[in-house]
């Protein structure tokens, strides 16, 4: 369902490209239709990011470390790691929620 919306609403002002008629071509468009997709795909990562938050499917920490390329460490032995609440030279202090 977010994918659906997602799409709709990054899309849904940018002009339908017909298939059949031959303009499907990004690089046959013009500069400014280029770089209108350009910045919505860059922007997409983000909608995402916030919707995934507000249905509460992720936390903000774990989806910044999604972001970097991070998908390990989120689980620790019984407990989901929900934030980082600070960190020293020996180590890190994180919230966690116990899955039991």
């Amino acid at each position: 369902m977010l994918g659906v919306y997602a799409y709709h609403f990054w899309m849904r002002a940018m002009p339908k490209i017909a298939r059949p008629s031959g303009t499907q071509h990004l690089h046959r468009k013009s500069a400014s239709y280029r770089d209108a997709v350009r910045r919505k795909l860059g922007a997409y990562h983000r909608h995402i990011q916030i919707g995934l938050i507000a249905q509460g499917i992720l936390t903000p920490f774990q989806s910044e470390r999604l972001l970097q390329g991070k998908t390990q460490g989120f689980v620790l032995g019984p407990f989901t790691l929900m934030d980082a609440l600070g960190s020293g030279s020996m180590g890190t202090v994180y919230k966690a929620h116990n899955k039991t």
